[in-house]
């Protein structure tokens, strides 16, 4: 049943008007139903949801577990990720195993710890 109110949540993003709109936003208010997975799909931020992670490292301070967003959170993107961050970013979301809500995972700790 989640992965039903995800996957409708992410399918009802639109994408930005013009690449240049893309470009400019650094930040993103969370609207319900939304997780860090359809954010980071969402063509306006990365276009990969696998990129995840990359918001959750930008917003350490606000996300303490990565499986539990709010609506009307403001979230920084990170617009300046080099191409290892992305990589290493990709890695974890492809590997990061079994997940939790209310749990911070293991593997998220050693993810932001640069593990």
């Amino acid at each position: 049943m989640i992965a039903a109110v995800v996957a409708t949540g992410c399918a009802a993003k639109k994408g930005p008007a013009s690449s240049q709109a893309a470009a400019a936003d650094s930040s993103y208010t969370v609207a319900k139903g939304d997780c860090l997975w359809c954010i980071a799909g969402q063509s306006k931020i990365y276009g990969n949801p696998y990129l995840w992670p990359l918001l959750y490292k930008a917003n350490s301070g606000s996300i303490k577990d990565a499986d539990l967003i709010y609506a009307d959170q403001v979230l920084t993107v990170d617009r300046a990720a080099s191409d290892g961050e992305k990589g290493r970013a990709d890695k974890h979301s492809r590997n990061r195993g079994p997940w939790q809500i209310g749990v911070v995972e293991e593997s998220d700790k050693a993810y932001l710890a640069g593990g």
